[in-house]
């Protein structure tokens, strides 16, 4: 049986299985072990988690959320904390939506006041540049987008911007409908990834700017550089590096997506070919399913060819 699957086996279940806890720590590490875990169950090749455990995951970090928003919306690094985390306020928010869109109970107070405090900060010119990108990425996925924010930002510091923080830019473009735009931004735009480790504003690594890379190409439907960076991220994640839990957390993300769009989505892309059977018959395929079979009945030990 000749066997031609849409997904490649990915060597991440160690990974995967550390996330299976309780959520606690810092909003950083906090959010980094359950958002992932909104697409835990399509990445387990062997589950070893019922989907209840996994929801009650999700919802003990929503409840705990509670504890790091302040009057503001924004969230605190630590529980009970006085002063805002940019990041964490961006990141937090982040998985929260995604969250609600998939189904969970979101307390809407926590979206309204994070959402404000966003908007009142969509069109500052203070704070790290990957963090400014994002949030306004984020209102745009909200359906509250900051065209001005994004025009800002745009227009004054697209020079300045790497290849993560451009896809970014042009994901909240593209969210806001604004195709023209979204190809401006990524007009000469590559996928490359530079080697950094940052402990301070956006926790950021190569890997987890790989995931975020992932995630948008996922969202423009560019599937063959899709196909490439989940590679090259299920490559780097199937070994026994340690990886920081913003990196851990923002790459197994991404492959969630990534595997969740070709099988379960809305927009599955159509696999289509040919196959050359060794007896010399010609078979040709185009489904939408993950995989699909075809039985070799004669021809043994010889070539088989697929296109």
């Amino acid at each position: 049986t000749l066997r031609i699957s849409r997904i490649e086996e990915l060597s991440v279940d160690h990974r995967l299985r550390s996330l299976l806890s309780y959520p606690y720590g810092c909003i950083e590490q906090t959010t980094s072990a359950v958002f992932p875990q909104l697409y835990l169950k399509t990445l387990l090749s062997r589950p070893g988690a019922s989907a209840a455990e996994i929801d009650r995951n999700i919802n003990a970090a929503i409840e705990r959320l509670r504890s790091f928003q302040l009057p503001s919306g924004a969230f605190s690094f630590w529980p009970g904390g006085t002063s805002p985390s940019d990041w964490g306020t961006n990141y937090a928010g982040h998985f929260l939506l995604e969250a609600g869109q998939l189904g969970y109970h979101v307390p809407p107070e926590m979206l309204r006041n994070w959402l404000r405090y966003q908007g009142s900060r969509a069109l500052t010119t203070s704070g790290d540049l990957m963090e400014r990108v994002y949030r306004v990425m984020l209102l745009a996925l909200a359906g509250e987008p900051s065209v001005a924010g994004m025009n800002f930002l745009r227009e004054n510091s697209l020079k300045d911007m790497n290849d993560t923080m451009k896809w970014t830019l042009a994901a909240a473009y593209r969210l806001r409908g604004m195709e023209d735009a979204a190809a401006e931004v990524l007009r000469g735009a590559g996928t490359k990834t530079a080697a950094y480790a940052d402990w301070g504003a956006s926790y950021g690594s190569e890997l987890r700017d790989k995931g975020m890379i992932l995630e948008k190409l996922v969202l423009f439907q560019r599937w063959q550089e899709a196909r490439a960076m989940a590679r090259e991220i299920g490559a780097e994640l199937a070994g026994a590096d340690w990886y920081s839990t913003q990196t851990l957390g923002y790459a197994l993300l991404a492959l969630g997506k990534y595997v969740t769009t070709l099988t379960e989505g809305s927009e599955v892309p159509v696999m289509q070919g040919r196959i050359q059977l060794p007896g010399g018959q010609s078979v040709s395929f185009s489904t939408r399913d993950v995989s699909l079979s075809e039985t070799i009945a004669s021809g043994f030990g010889e070539a088989a060819t697929v296109t």
